[in-house]
């Protein structure tokens, strides 16, 4: 049974206070409730980059506030190739993350682990393990005769309980599926070849559909799909390590890739087609039930879909368990383009104020046909009503900001 959670899509960010991040919106989850950022959201999260250039927000990583990045996807006109951008939030804003793996073309994931923060990725197919915070132990991707490293692209990373690293990535020379582990402290890794899964065709086929992560302190890997512009090459992909191996599960997703998974509580669901269930001690079925990508929050099974959030509750759950919901503040309300885009309406609306402008958010109300200017406090919102010659009329507050009517 699936009970709602929220009329609005979010992702979950871990740290203290917690983010949820909306489409248009983002939220801090403190203790003592929600409340809303939008400077956060118009600084960070819009999908038309300040300088022209078109940015794709992936999936956040590592924990809000002080240890959270995103990596962008960055088309330059001109310029050949797409490059895979990471940032990260510091000083209440995104920063360029330094070093070889900052700037990349490949996918760069974040792990924490006791002693630090590590970033992997790879470099013109050399694959390797960039410090980020603190002192942690830098392991080492093993070598391969003429390749730089075995690995030459890495896909996803997920750490387990015992601390062992598990690495998902394609193997240089022929693309298959590998995951390289490395054990608590060590340096040197275990490579194992997921033989089951289609390889990665040689030419410019990007990874849109294949993950890993750890459940039940296991690593799981899912998907999967190879896109390109001549056609997507697709299989049903999931599988742990079993006996040395890294046997298929069968699943009735008509040959279409696995584009979520989780297990808890001893429930299994994997999300290709359909939402396919596995109980505990029973068999993969299908269900009737829409749904999207799965995670866990504050302990409880959530799935994402177009219509908002809504949690998992099993048959057996008693009518008293802990209830989760989002209240969230002014849900009528999105960010819309932030306020030094590039944009006739908001250019003409906010050119007589002056340095001003860059501390104002550009909203508007997702009901009716209207714009909303959002200030840090209340002496700039009267500043800058004064200026444009407006009357201060509070429409929505969020947190310590305030709003007031655009003139059209």
């Amino acid at each position: 049974m699936l009970r709602p959670v929220s009329l609005v899509p979010l992702q979950v960010v871990p740290g203290n206070p917690r983010l949820l991040v909306g489409h248009m919106q983002v939220y801090e989850w403190r203790d003592t409730g929600i409340v809303a950022k939008p400077r956060l959201l118009a600084e960070a999260f819009s999908q038309v980059d300040l300088h022209g250039d078109m940015g794709f927000p992936y999936a956040l990583q590592g924990t809000y506030p002080n240890n959270l990045y995103v990596q962008v996807k960055r088309i330059r006109l001109g310029a050949p190739g797409i490059h895979e951008r990471v940032l990260r939030w510091s000083k209440d804003r995104w920063q360029p993350l330094a070093g070889p793996l900052g700037d990349t073309q490949q996918t760069v994931v974040i792990l924490e682990s006791e002693q630090g923060t590590l970033a992997v990725g790879c470099v013109k197919e050399r694959c390797f393990f960039q410090p980020v915070v603190g002192t942690p132990l830098v392991p080492q991707f093993s070598w391969q005769a003429g390749c730089s490293t075995r690995m030459s692209a890495v896909i996803g990373a997920a750490i387990d309980q015992s601390g062992t690293l598990h690495v998902l990535g394609n193997e240089c020379s022929t693309g298959r599926v590998l995951v390289e582990s490395w054990t608590k402290g060590a340096t040197q890794s275990r490579v194992e070849v997921l033989s089951a899964a289609t390889p990665r065709p040689a030419g410019d086929y990007e990874p849109t559909d294949i993950g890993i992560a750890v459940f039940e302190n296991e690593p799981w890997v899912w998907g999967l799909e190879w896109l390109w512009s001549d056609g997507p090459v697709t299989q049903t992909l999931l599988s742990h390590r079993a006996d040395g191996a890294w046997p298929l599960e069968r699943l009735a997703c008509d040959e279409q890739p696995v584009r979520g998974f989780v297990a808890w509580r001893g429930y299994q669901f994997a999300v290709c087609n359909t939402l396919m269930l596995r109980p505990p001690g029973g068999s993969w079925s299908a269900t009737k039930v829409e749904a999207g990508y799965p995670r866990l929050v504050d302990g409880q099974l959530v799935f994402e879909h177009d219509g908002g959030l809504s949690r998992f509750v099993p048959p057996e759950a008693s009518a008293d368990a802990a209830e989760l919901s989002f209240d969230l503040p002014c849900p009528g309300h999105f960010i819309d383009l932030g306020i030094g885009k590039d944009v006739a309406r908001a250019r003409k609306l906010v050119r007589r104020l002056g340095d001003a402008r860059k501390e104002m958010v550009l909203a508007m109300a997702g009901d009716r046909d209207a714009m909303f200017l959002i200030a840090p406090d209340a002496q700039t919102a009267s500043a800058a009503a004064s200026t444009l010659g407006l009357q201060s009329e509070p429409e929505c507050l969020l947190d310590d900001f305030h709003s007031f009517v655009a003139p059209d």
